[in-house]
């Protein structure tokens, strides 16, 4: 009989960006720093407004990869806009003001059969798009 790893085998998320239409939007995050096999934790998203304009109609899609999925109904700081797919949910955000920002957290859970991937070396890359 073989053991599946224990619920201590952390999840390590890299996260690449991509901005639409404006380069004074800065997105920032923080890693889910106990997100594990079978496990949820908490992600955080910033949005930053560097423009001389407010940033409005925000919208965010977070594409994940497999082994992770969006917690339906999780979201602080936004609207959900279209969850049927819970590796690539969408999001509306308030108006942002000229040099404030938008923290938006999401709740993360990673699948039990994430271990198989971290057991092949699998980087679990996401994709943030504003």
């Amino acid at each position: 009989m073989k053991l599946l790893h224990p619920v201590t085998v952390f999840l390590f998320a890299l996260f690449s960006f991509q901005i639409a239409q404006s380069q004074t939007i800065l997105i920032t995050f923080e890693n889910p720093d106990a997100l594990s096999v079978c496990n949820s934790d908490t992600f955080i998203i910033t949005v930053r407004n560097l423009s001389a304009q407010v940033a409005n109609n925000g919208s965010l899609t977070i594409n994940l990869p497999n082994g992770l999925v969006y917690e339906p109904g999780s979201v602080v700081g936004a609207t959900e806009t279209n969850v049927s797919n819970v590796q690539a949910p969408v999001f509306t955000f308030p108006s942002v003001a000229v040099g404030a920002f938008q923290t938006i957290k999401v709740l993360l859970n990673a699948d039990c059969n994430a271990a198989k991937a971290l057991d092949a070396g699998q980087l679990f890359v996401s994709n943030l798009v504003v």
